[in-house]
């Protein structure tokens, strides 16, 4: 009996010592819970969906240089007033005031660049459910106007909803003269090197097959930093707007290269400044602390390959007319990222240690 109360100290030690050991290891797996929640893992899906009503490649049409103009834009105008195409493009030189009809760059502008009605005659859109819709009479509503330095006035292609819907199986273009014709991602032509690179020149009077094939990536950060999920974000009009705000701010006067067109520099020193700030926002803008402008979190990794060029369809050929067709691939991979560790999965793991602690004490 004595021994018996004895024991009593050493038996609530013991006690307290198995409870407090057992709390200091549920609290660092409480602690641990809580960093990896903290660290957002996360884990990835790839699967095989189909390209019908899932994101599609923006495929825009740019002039290149051709024999009449030797520039993407009406060099002879340019050079009525005065300018080269290499000063407009690379020194900035946007008017002359000296000579009649050359002094407002807004208008200087409008005159150089390609209407859409000089490029393009004709646009057939082939679905999978082998429906086809062809555009011939007032195409410009299905195009949106893109500038940029180096091929002045881009046209990017805005396929009928319904087809997108359908799934895009072919687009083929009938092009009136020489065109350069970009496959990319929505928004980043005009902001991004790369995107400048993936381009397939058509010509007239050729017939020209080209594959695009293409995989979708709906990420939930982009390489680690935070990006934008909204619905209808454009990465290029994000910049654009900010570069044109900035140049406002800093100098009172923007490039023709930008949104819109109402305050171009006409001196020649601003003129400059401005065009020294357009290259920096263009190509640096992820550097640069004043702009918010994130990559969209939900993009494609497109790869275009020419098949063939022919000599075009007699028709074509005698109205110095060519073709070119871009074929889509009906099935896609679509790689989707997901929170691995959620916020059911730490209440589940913190309820479960709570529990075992409970049923310890």
């Amino acid at each position: 009996m004595v021994l018996q109360v004895k024991c009593i100290p050493i038996e609530r030690l013991f006690r307290y010592l198995v409870f407090f050991t057992c709390f200091g290891i549920v609290t660092w797996q409480c602690w641990r819970c809580c960093t990896k929640f903290i660290s957002k893992p996360q884990g990835t899906q790839l699967l095989i969906v189909n390209s019908a009503g899932n994101m599609f490649p923006s495929v825009t049409v740019c002039p290149s240089e051709d024999k009449e103009y030797g520039s993407p834009v009406n060099s002879t105008i340019l050079s009525n007033c005065g300018i080269k195409w290499g000063e407009y493009k690379n020194k900035a030189k946007w008017s002359n005031q000296t000579i009649e009809n050359c002094g407002d760059p807004k208008s200087l502008y409008y005159n150089i660049i390609w209407k859409l009605e000089d490029l393009i005659s004709k646009v057939d859109v082939n679905s999978f459910d082998m429906s086809k819709i062809t555009f011939k009479e007032n195409i410009t509503a299905l195009f949106t106007p893109i500038d940029s330095n180096p091929y002045g006035r881009c046209y990017t292609f805005q396929p009928p909803e319904q087809s997108l819907k359908d799934g895009i199986y072919r687009i083929t273009f009938l092009v009136k003269a020489e065109a350069r014709i970009f496959v990319n991602n929505n928004g980043v032509l005009g902001v991004k090197r790369a995107a400048e690179t993936k381009f397939i020149d058509v010509y007239p009077s050729k017939k020209t097959i080209v594959n695009v094939e293409y995989s979708l990536y709906k990420m939930l950060d982009f390489q680690g930093t935070p990006c934008n999920n909204e619905k209808g974000y454009l990465l290029n009009k994000c910049v654009l707007n900010g570069l044109e705000k900035e140049s406002l701010k800093m100098i009172g006067c923007v490039t023709p290269f930008g949104m819109t067109k109402e305050n171009i520099c006409q001196d020649e020193q601003d003129a400059n400044k401005v065009f020294q700030l357009y290259k920096e926002f263009r190509n640096n803008y992820w550097d640069l602390k004043n702009v918010t402008c994130l990559e969209p979190c939900s993009y494609m990794n497109i790869k275009i390959m020419k098949a063939s060029e022919t000599k075009g369809n007699k028709k074509d050929v005698d109205k110095g007319e060519g073709e070119v067709r871009l074929f889509f691939n009906g099935q896609v991979h679509e790689t989707v990222a997901y929170y691995s560790y959620d916020d059911l999965s730490f209440i589940a793991e913190i309820g479960f240690y709570k529990v075992k602690i409970g049923l310890r004490g």
